[in-house]
């Protein structure tokens, strides 16, 4: 276990996380979190036993004595009969996680950890995100719908009239050799840009 020094010093950017065990690193990041916190929601957010916050933030407590934590008040907006203590952070301890005091205390397998309130704001975006994919995917499919009804409706036109056409040529005794040029020729003109639906298709 390791010390958790209460002679600090003087100098904050000489103080690391790696001077206090994982119980004071834990309350000092949910205080850092939150600015202000009483001593149950220090307990719920760390997960610590009673005695375990307490040893630390009671008026001789570790943190306390270190000054890195102190008193705020006590909140008399629970239900519970003794108000629980309201603590906060020092100046000083501000100063030392300025000066990277949880640099060396990074969690190496990349975790985030999130309070109960951000986990209830993570999880209302969460949902509203997936609302909107839903809604997305729904309007993805009604244009892949109407495109498809497009695409059955214009090659049965062009089915069509290309029927009537070879029908009317046939009734023209028009030679299959003069067909084959004429198309030829009218590939190669749309290939090259000519726009032949304003040849053929003026009256429409």
């Amino acid at each position: 276990m390791k010390a958790n020094k209460t002679n600090v010093p003087s100098d904050p950017s000489k103080l690391t996380a790696s001077d206090y065990d994982s119980a004071s690193v834990a309350i000092l990041q949910v205080l850092n979190r939150r600015r202000q916190a009483n001593s149950a929601v220090i307990r719920r957010e760390t997960g610590l036993p009673k005695h375990k916050v307490e040893q630390r933030i009671r008026s001789d407590g570790i943190l306390v004595r270190a000054g890195l934590v102190e008193l705020a008040g006590y909140d008399e907006t629970t239900a519970y009969a003794n108000p629980p203590k309201i603590m906060e952070l020092t100046q000083y301890a501000h100063d030392t996680i300025y000066h990277g005091f949880f640099d060396d205390d990074k969690d190496e397998t990349a975790q985030i950890v999130l309070d109960e309130e951000q986990f209830d704001d993570f999880a209302e975006s969460l949902s509203a995100l997936r609302g909107q994919l839903e809604e997305l995917r729904g309007e993805v499919e009604d244009i892949a719908n109407k495109y498809q009804r497009m695409s059955d409706f214009v090659l049965e036109d062009i089915y069509y009239e290309v029927a009537t056409l070879r029908y009317l040529l046939h009734e023209c005794d028009v030679p299959k050799e003069v067909m084959e040029t004429k198309r030829a020729e009218f590939r190669e003109r749309s290939r090259a840009g000519v726009d032949l639906t304003q040849e053929f298709y003026e009256d429409t």
